[in-house]
């Protein structure tokens, strides 16, 4: 059976055979059969004839490092230089195979394009899902993720870790006083005095409501938090806030609780929020331990 589109001559199609039987490596070396190529439109850059001949090689745009097109243009211009009977055909196939391949090549192209955009779109998405939009750090939900793998994590292996609670100190009066660029910019303030200690890798810092932070310090028991309550609470309270030329100093009441076993997330974060809230009851502008 031959196809009647082309040729009916056994002998054209012997010749074919035997020309691919030599090239087949190069010609199908991306898994396209010229029957296949041929149904994928006219031909495309047709080459000048002189006498009926080629004497040029395609005027194709090769894609970069493509060495198989370039390979398969070598045996068309052989083809040509050699007068073979065959070379218009095999020329035919060449020019649909190449573009296919600009086509194949555009579209992968789109599709890293798009793939690339899809995730940075993703990215932003988790980052808006995890982060606090004015400081930049995790929010309530991400840190209480966060917060109960780490509870799960010491009590299964008996570990210890401790929690603070930050509370800005009359945050009302600081908006009503001064607007609300001066109460977020304190905010915005309280953020970068934690995170000038050089938080560890292990350590996380969310704020989980309006003036309120909270910070868990892996690894570290009710002494070593309270030394880093101290630590923060003094430099808080030394760092001025520059709003229209003035200085603005903020204050902050802190509460630390220590894991204990059989807690959960909530008596954990409960515990720190009443000795946070002992600290203000107490003068403000403190450190409670919970004991």
């Amino acid at each position: 059976m031959v196809c009647h589109k082309i040729y009916t001559r056994v002998d054209y199609w012997i010749r074919l055979e035997d020309f691919f039987n030599k090239h087949a490596d190069i010609i199908f070396s991306h898994g396209i059969c010229p029957d296949c190529v041929a149904k994928l439109g006219e031909q495309m850059l047709p080459h000048q004839k002189n006498n009926g001949q080629s004497d040029s090689l395609p005027k194709l745009t090769v894609p970069r490092k493509d060495d198989s097109l370039k390979d398969m243009l070598t045996v068309v211009g052989q083809a040509i230089r050699d007068n073979n009977p065959l070379a218009t055909d095999i020329e035919k196939i060449v020019n649909r195979y190449a573009k296919l391949l600009r086509r194949f090549n555009k579209i992968v192209s789109i599709g890293d394009s798009y793939q690339s955009q899809l995730r940075e779109f993703n990215l932003r998405l988790e980052l808006m899902a995890h982060t606090d939009p004015l400081t930049g750090i995790y929010n309530r939900g991400y840190f209480m993720e966060l917060l109960s793998a780490e509870l799960n994590r010491s009590s299964r292996h008996e570990r210890v870790f401790s929690v603070l609670m930050l509370d800005i100190d009359h945050f009302k009066l600081v908006n009503d006083t001064h607007g609300h660029a001066a109460g977020d910019e304190a905010l915005c303030s309280l953020t970068r005095v934690i995170q000038t200690f050089g938080l560890r890798e292990s350590d996380f810092f969310a704020r989980i409501g309006g003036e309120e932070f909270a910070l868990c310090l892996p690894e570290t028991d009710m002494h070593g938090a309270g030394e880093v309550a101290e630590r923060v609470r003094l430099t808080l309270e030394k760092t001025a806030i520059i709003l229209n030329g003035k200085e603005l100093y903020i204050t902050a009441s802190i509460g630390v609780s220590e894991y204990k076993v059989n807690d959960t997330v909530d008596t954990l974060l409960q515990r720190a929020d009443h000795t946070m809230y002992r600290a203000k009851k107490s003068g403000r502008n403190k450190v409670c331990l919970d004991v």
